[in-house]
């Protein structure tokens, strides 16, 4: 049974929703009898007025809901974060107004996978530069030119969840490539050998890697958690690719590591401000391959994802989720 009333003489429960999410999941919600409303604005304003009545929301990456959003929504009970990433949430408030935050973490793991792996054999092959050549009549150019195979090469994951294991996963039995990485959690030997993998020091990993992939969420230890030190350790062969979060980089330094030939080149699908500024030094760089944000999206994704709206329904409904991100 719907936990509709508190006493305080509202009618249905109201879910907004400000994301596209597939069809049969939008019915679900109004097939719970929930007022359901879809708001595409960005505007601050508009959507603290959306949902200083709401129960629920449905959200991408762009709502963040911090103190201040929180605090002028006192009906709203539930958050369905569509995806893995919940750093536009402030955690922290929404369990103290007791929000409960739910996401879908398994559908975006082939996705950012596949995107990684599409962007280091764009990397490998000078794909996009390429591409432009033939446009310009510059067949077979030398600025074209591939530079090396992905087999034997060493690929040094930065955060070994699940996205960082189907990726190596794909690039050790998919390319022989060599695969290290770096994970605060340890991974049992066990698991390194069934896979082929090895666990080294971040710095190891730095040092040794020909590709150095990131896959860490973003907290206050993951912020800038590569700088100017981290690009010195690289080797001036290595690639950067970036599908995480854009914080995670420290673009000044990026850039200045790509300007220096510190490294030789990056692929980057986030960014420190979204969408980055046109006067951003990357969106000139020869060197760098960029993707707006959408590693995780496909149209397999969109369909897993959309089932966040199933948790919101059980929130509301007095029931237990089944991805709860925090604790109430």
């Amino acid at each position: 049974m719907l936990q509709n009333e508190s006493g305080s003489g509202r009618g249905k429960l109201k879910v907004v929703v400000f994301c596209e999410i597939q069809k049969p999941q939008l019915d679900l919600l109004h097939q719970a009898r929930f007022e359901v409303i879809c708001h595409e604005e960005r505007a601050v304003d508009l959507i603290k007025k959306e949902l200083e009545d709401a129960d629920g929301a449905v959200s991408g990456v762009y709502v963040q809901f911090d103190e201040e959003l929180l605090q002028a929504c006192p009906h709203l009970r539930v958050i369905g974060r569509m995806g893995v990433g919940v750093d536009n949430i402030d955690l922290e408030a929404a369990t103290r107004h007791n929000v409960q935050v739910v996401n879908t973490p398994l559908p975006i793991i082939e996705p950012v996978a596949e995107h990684t792996l599409a962007l280091m054999l764009a990397l490998s092959r000078n794909l996009i530069i390429g591409d432009k050549n033939v446009r310009e009549g510059k067949f077979r150019h030398s600025s074209d030119a591939p530079f090396a195979e992905l087999k034997g090469k060493t690929l040094g994951i930065i955060g070994f969840g699940n996205t960082g294991k189907r990726l190596a996963e794909i690039a050790k039995n998919g390319l022989g490539m060599n695969v290290i990485f770096y994970d605060p959690v340890p991974v049992p030997s066990e698991t390194q050998s069934e896979m082929g993998v090895q666990a080294c020091t971040f710095e190891e990993v730095l040092a040794q890697g020909d590709y150095i992939s990131l896959h860490v969420s973003l907290s206050e230890k993951t912020v800038k958690l590569f700088s100017h030190k981290e690009f010195q350790l690289m080797k001036d062969s290595s690639r950067l690719i970036n599908c995480s979060r854009g914080p995670v980089v420290d673009e000044e330094a990026l850039i200045e590591a790509l300007k220096s030939q510190t490294i030789a080149g990056a692929a980057i699908d986030v960014f420190e401000q979204e969408p980055p500024n046109p006067d951003n030094p990357l969106l000139s760089m020869p060197n760098v391959i960029l993707t707006p944000h959408r590693a995780g999206q496909s149209s397999e994704s969109l369909i897993g994802c959309s089932r966040v709206a199933e948790d919101v329904v059980r929130v509301l409904r007095g029931e237990e989720p089944r991805f709860p991100v925090n604790n109430l």
